[in-house]
């Protein structure tokens, strides 16, 4: 009898402090799992959302452009022919200077993107004839094409759009466009544009699918397809439903208690009767849905640093209905590339690392292990400096690579680097001029010259830049749903925001899960 009455005490006691939990740590999270609900959704449709952007009022001030950094221009090239004419590029699209660089003016007219989340320019490729001279860019949306004296782009059709264009090699008479999952050539010899797709594949492609992108696939539903997606959608819904009937159904009771006391009751059974409905699906939508929030809170935890890190070179092997990675030729975004003459190799630089191969053979790439010092996600600077000599950017730094590591910015000779933590210039581009002075572009401080270079007032950039700067909406929610939108508040301490909040999720739900199971016994 005593054993009996112990086990239902402690029953008791756990079912307390599961009650608790569940009550206040839920209310104490309640904007917090509202906000990540609603964002979680809309960055499932980026295309569905990409034609909105956020006035400047409404973005926080260290994400307004400030000498061109945070990607605002990330590469420059200039004329051959023209020693004033300059074009630049970035996430806030393409530039046009006539002093040799020091200023600049918007050089985006015809059929170039008007949206700002598709407006982002990778790169840019001048092509100068006797005849008439061109001017490439590839963005996020596709490939496009000047003449120079007009601002009047036309878009080159692609087998699907928008397809997302990294970067221009040029390869003899051949320029090479890299998309993410693609090769193609145009033959620049011929005054028409023909686009040929290459025939590239991998050798070797592991069946494990590395754990970064499992956890970030499995958060969005995107490893069960486009279906996942949706299904993961409805439980986002179902989680802002949960949130909002938590802070609806603490509230109601106290105002029902409130009036009774300032004797204002009355008899209200539509607002009672609405009280009951939200109580009984908000107890019933959290079962049927709570290992999907479970796993929102498990993924989320890992997908941000400090915890992030964790799961980098970790790989996982998952069943062939999910894993399609062996029916693919290619794994992995392609991110840069570069075009090795002496060994007519062209290596890339992907989401799974370095790759080599040579495409006019059989276009087999196979893995390029080379241990360089670039940041886990990816290299931003990829260029050949001579035959025995590479230049490699990343959020790590920048650097040359040859028999050994040298640190551009400080010259020391680099014998052991980490590929997880930023360094002091998370670097996003690079450029030499026809003087052979040598700039970075970084994310943080912008526009720098090199060591033993000025900067002399070059790439000035125009003050509307900051002031009239809007940010595409899908970029606005993303920076809102890793928490990074919170920085300014919280100072570096925005980095525990999405772990912390995350794990608690879990524990909410567990503590509703238990809390259920309890009244269903009795």
């Amino acid at each position: 009898m005593f054993k009996s009455i112990n086990k239902r005490h402690h029953k008791s006691r756990l079912f307390q402090i599961s009650k608790w939990i569940h009550k206040y740590i839920g209310l104490a999270l309640v904007f917090f799992l509202i906000w990540m609900s609603i964002s979680g959704i809309l960055l499932n449709h980026p295309k569905a959302i990409s034609s909105f952007s956020v006035p400047t009022w409404a973005v926080p001030s260290h994400y307004i452009p400030k000498n061109w950094n945070r990607s605002a221009l990330t590469h420059v090239v200039y004329s051959k022919v023209d020693s004033n004419l300059v074009f630049a590029s970035g996430k806030t699209g393409v530039w046009k200077s006539v002093n040799k660089g020091y200023s600049f003016e918007p050089f985006m007219g015809g059929q170039y993107p008007k949206s700002e989340f598709y407006r982002k320019t990778n790169h840019l490729y001048l092509q100068e004839d006797e005849g008439e001279s061109w001017l490439f860019a590839g963005n996020d949306y596709g490939l496009f094409k000047t003449h120079l004296d007009k601002s009047n782009w036309k878009n080159i059709s692609l087998e699907s759009s928008p397809t997302k264009i990294v970067k221009f090699i040029e390869k003899g008479n051949t320029l090479l466009v890299l998309s993410e999952t693609d090769i193609y050539s145009i033959d620049l010899s011929k005054n028409d544009i023909h686009l040929k797709k290459m025939n590239i594949r991998q050798s070797g492609i592991s069946e494990e699918m590395p754990m970064i992108d499992f956890f970030f696939d499995l958060h969005s539903g995107k490893l069960f397809g486009f279906g996942g997606q949706l299904l993961f959608d409805l439980a986002g819904v179902v989680l802002f439903y949960l949130s909002f009937t938590a802070l609806y159904t603490w509230l109601y009771p106290k105002k029902r208690r409130k009036d009774k006391k300032m004797g204002r009751a009355k008899a209200n059974p539509i607002g009672r009767r609405i009280f009951q409905f939200l109580l009984k699906y908000h107890l019933s939508l959290g079962i049927w849905f709570a290992l999907f929030l479970i796993i929102f809170g498990v993924t989320g935890f890992f997908m941000r640093p400090p915890f992030l890190a964790t799961l980098v070179d970790k790989e996982i092997n998952l069943p062939s209905v999910i894993n399609h990675r062996l029916d693919e030729s290619w794994t992995g975004d392609i991110q840069n590339g570069m075009f090795l003459a002496k060994t007519d190799t062209l290596v890339l630089s992907t989401s799974e690392g370095l790759w080599k191969g040579k495409i006019e053979a059989n276009g087999l790439f196979s893995k390029f292990n080379k241990d360089w010092p670039i940041f886990v996600m990816g290299a931003t600077v990829l260029e050949v400096i001579d035959s025995s000599k590479i230049l490699v950017g990343s959020f790590s730094g920048i650097f040359n690579i040859s028999n050994n590591v040298i640190d551009r910015m400080t010259g020391d000779t680099v014998n052991s680097f980490n590929t997880i933590r930023p360094g002091d210039y998370m670097v996003t581009g690079y450029v030499k001029s026809p003087e052979n002075e040598s700039f970075i572009f970084t994310h943080e401080q912008g526009v720098l010259p090199l060591p033993g270079v000025e900067l002399k007032n070059r790439f000035q950039q125009p003050q509307f830049v900051g002031d009239e700067y809007r940010m595409p909406l899908w970029n606005y929610v993303f920076e809102i749903h890793n928490g990074r939108f919170f920085k300014g508040i919280l100072g570096e301490w925005y980095i525990l925001l999405l772990p912390l909040g995350s794990l608690l999720l879990v524990f909410i739900t567990m503590s509703g899960v238990i809390d259920w199971l309890y009244h269903r016994k009795k």
